[in-house]
């Protein structure tokens, strides 16, 4: 970790014109490294992508651990192998045709090995998540992985030492507290495995990481786009994955549910495609509160596909933490209509007078460049 917050600490922030790029665009315009769209309605569609295949791939999941018997090493192992395959598939439309939107950017070593940290934590977020559902219910796990959004703003001060503005901090505790009300039915009923709550509080920590490190990479250029992120990303994980599962010798399951394994790859692809694009069009923090909220859409789901009975505690809890979602509007009173700008998103930058800033996000403040949420 302190490896990864060196790097992510002394790189310059510049915005990079991708020589992959040179053949479709011109020359003079620059193409930002963590391109944000004006347009908010593509954001809120690779949100519904996210939470829907999300959600769907996370009880496929469940069903494939626990009814099947399928390792999370080797289910880490399909899902990247058939996401790589996307991926390629992707780059493969040709050049003249006009479906085409992504051109896979060629890649040096040093580039390569910069990605490595992004794939370490990739695996060790997907791994402790499955560990966690092999131990404890889907709203429990989730439950624990609600605190992504306390993470963020940790490490954003041990990282970037950014400081927020005070409605930042009060709209996290109701939302966690609002998920943490809505999972209570099944920590009352199930016995919580202490191993099983370990690993999805270190899977929270670790999947923390990884946005904030992604988003590093986009904003300085290493990689031209989050597609390209997503498929280098995917190799350099089948590779790590692989110790991994030499290591502790998963076995196949007597009868392999091809079938199932199939689905479930095609939702784990779109789903961490759509996070991974709605990640270059927003700021950290935003992203963690998304993904927070993505699990109140993920342990009522599982209350309701489970057949358990969702108590009053849950459904207030529900209430609390969508109602809590008080950022976007914290973001909205920032804006000083008189002046036509925003005020400082961290406390630095307010103490240096800048006063027509980015709203509020989770950008370094050794940064000479601001992402719009």
């Amino acid at each position: 970790m302190v490896m990864l917050v060196g790097m992510m600490s002394k790189a310059p922030a510049l915005d990079a014109k991708v020589s992959a790029y040179d053949s479709v665009m011109p020359s003079s315009r620059l193409r930002s490294p963590s391109w944000s769209s004006d347009n908010p309605y593509q954001a809120m569609f690779y949100m519904l992508c996210w939470y829907t295949f999300s959600t769907s791939a996370t009880f496929i999941n469940k069903t494939l651990i626990k009814e099947h018997g399928m390792s999370a090493e080797l289910l880490t192992v399909c899902h990247l192998v058939m996401g790589t395959i996307f991926d390629a598939a992707i780059f493969a439309v040709p050049a003249t045709s006009k479906y085409k939107m992504w051109f896979l950017q060629p890649m040096k070593l040093s580039s390569l090995l910069r990605l490595l940290p992004l794939s370490v934590l990739a695996i060790a977020s997907k791994l402790l998540t499955y560990w966690s559902y092999s131990r404890v219910p889907v709203a429990v796990t989730h439950t624990c992985k609600a605190s992504t959004p306390l993470f963020n703003v940790m490490l954003a001060f041990v990282v970037y030492r950014t400081s927020h503005a005070t409605p930042i901090y009060v709209s996290l505790v109701p939302i966690v507290v609002g998920v943490a009300m809505a999972s209570l039915s099944e920590v009352q009923i199930n016995e919580v495995a202490t191993a099983g709550l370990i690993c999805a509080v270190a899977s929270s920590m670790s999947g923390v990481m990884q946005s904030m490190y992604a988003k590093y990479l986009l904003r300085h250029g290493v990689i031209v786009d989050s597609v390209n992120l997503h498929f280098y990303s995917g190799l350099l994980c089948i590779l790590v994955n692989s110790p991994v599962l030499m290591w502790n010798q998963a076995m196949l399951p007597d009868q392999i549910p091809y079938t199932l394994i199939f689905v479930c790859s095609i939702c784990q692809f779109v789903s961490s495609l759509a996070s991974i694009l709605l990640l270059g069009h927003v700021a950290e923090l935003t992203y963690s509160i998304m993904s927070t909220l993505k699990r109140v859409v993920i342990v009522v789901s599982a209350v309701v596909y489970f057949g358990n009975a969702m108590t009053l505690t849950s459904g207030v809890g529900m209430a609390v933490a969508v109602r809590s979602s008080s950022y976007p509007h914290a973001k909205s009173r920032m804006f000083v209509a008189g002046r036509g700008g925003y005020v400082p998103a961290c406390k630095a930058h307010a103490d240096q007078g800048h006063g027509a800033l980015a709203p509020l996000a989770v950008i370094p403040c050794n940064s000479n460049r601001w992402d719009p949420i």
